[in-house]
């Protein structure tokens, strides 16, 4: 038993390796990952204390100062309300015949990347849907221009600004863009010339997506690329922009099994994944309508 237990343990970090390298909107570059520890399986709950800001008095020298305020609290709840599985097997002569090296292994990164891409397109609405009105660049009836180089690079300066006028720290900003809007910033020297320091080290490496998305710097965003951005049709995508806090994470492999199929000569495998997702400060989120037409 103890063997088919560490069988299990070892598929599992697997599938957790090639999960974690592939979040994007799950990812810590996007969303915070605070509560992570905090849930066991589906159905759990997380409270988020938030505080109001202090009142700021103006001080008088001789005079007493005002007795302290007490600050008012309000919680948010983080439910764990998703639940995915996945059930696959691999037959015994096939893993003896293929040609494919390690192909359990394979198999797992495989489920760990599908995992990643489920989490990544629920977080991603979420935060669409419920980031601030007020913090939103173009619309579904006037959308911008997302494949011309010059008129992305406004975009993101737009969200940028955004950000500014709704006291956005300016630390850990990011915005994700669908691979078309960071082929468009391929095109534009202020990107992949003289950029920022970030930009022209990643030159010299080629331009590489990191595996988490990350692929530069514009207007103080960290720009990452994901093929989850939302859209609301096929030429209308929704670029978000914000800071890591804005946005609440957690999720957790709550069963992962090696079995063999009673019926089967084959080895079996079968999980249990269990997440949620909560926007905590919408005015730290901003969205850009934009569409992929020339």
């Amino acid at each position: 038993m103890s063997i088919v237990n560490s069988i299990a343990q070892v598929w599992a970090a697997h599938i957790l390796r090639a999960y974690d390298t592939r979040l994007v909107y799950a990812g810590s570059g996007v969303a915070n990952r605070n509560y992570q520890g905090q849930i066991l399986t589906g159905g759990d709950t997380v409270r988020i204390t938030t505080l109001t800001d202090p009142v700021i008095s103006t001080y008088e020298r001789n005079k007493n100062i005002a007795e302290p305020e007490a600050l008012s609290d309000a919680q948010l709840t983080l439910v764990i309300d998703q639940e995915k599985t996945f059930n696959y097997a691999i037959d015994d002569v096939d893993l003896r015949q293929t040609a494919v090296t390690d192909i359990e292994e394979t198999a797992a990164h495989r489920a760990g990347y599908q995992l990643a891409k489920t989490v990544d397109t629920f977080l991603a609405k979420k935060a669409y849907e419920e980031a601030d009105a007020g913090n939103a660049v173009g619309s579904d009836g006037t959308p911008k221009k997302g494949m011309k180089a010059e008129e992305l690079y406004k975009v993101l300066v737009e969200l940028g600004v955004k950000l500014n006028e709704s006291d956005t720290p300016e630390e850990g900003r990011f915005a994700v863009l669908p691979p078309f809007g960071v082929g468009a910033l391929m095109q534009d020297p202020r990107f992949v010339s003289y950029g920022t320091a970030a930009n022209r080290a990643n030159l010299e490496k080629g331009m590489m997506v990191a595996p988490n998305g990350l692929v530069g710097q514009v207007a103080g965003l960290n720009i990452y690329q994901s093929n989850s951005v939302p859209n609301t049709s096929a030429a209308k995508y929704k670029v978000i922009a914000g800071i890591p806090d804005a946005l609440a994470a957690a999720e957790q492999l709550a069963e992962s099994v090696n079995f063999r199929p009673e019926r089967r000569f084959a080895n079996g495998y079968k999980g249990l994944l269990v997440y949620g997702g909560k926007v905590v400060r919408p005015s730290n989120l901003a969205v850009a309508t934009i569409n992929n037409e020339a």
